[in-house]
């Protein structure tokens, strides 16, 4: 996935939350024995953009950040350093054409196996093509 290669490197490429996860950051699920504080992404949906030439030029997709820590506090500021650097950015990162990446909702969890919390995060991400 195009949009996945650009959330990684965005994410991984900032000081404060690879040093914060020791990098771990993948793709939809994280191995069991993950230490925490880690951040999975997966796409949750891709929307063409409707047109009467019927040339798709830009698709958006919806995107879910999910941020697990041992803490509300640890994975709330996580979460903020995540949404600091996703939050409207735009140009060309990893070959992708990114219009725009716009910060949508976020919910808190907590989990009782292992007791954990996270924080799930919803963008929605243009790629023009």
């Amino acid at each position: 996935m195009s949009v996945g290669k650009v959330i990684y490197y965005l994410l991984s490429n900032n000081a404060s939350i690879a040093s914060t996860t020791s990098s771990n950051i993948t793709p939809a699920v994280a191995a069991q024995e993950t230490a925490l504080p880690y951040i999975t992404y997966q796409q949750v949906s891709r929307i063409p953009t409707r047109t009467k030439d019927r040339v798709n030029a830009i698709e958006t997709y919806r995107i879910q950040i999910d941020i697990y820590a041992e803490t509300l506090y640890a994975a709330s500021t996580l979460a903020a350093l995540v949404k600091g650097v996703l939050n409207f950015t735009t140009g060309t990162i990893q070959t992708v054409n990114v219009d725009s990446i716009v910060y949508e909702d976020e919910n808190d969890f907590f989990e009782d196996a292992p007791e954990i919390f996270r924080i799930q995060q919803d963008y929605m991400i243009r790629i023009k093509y």
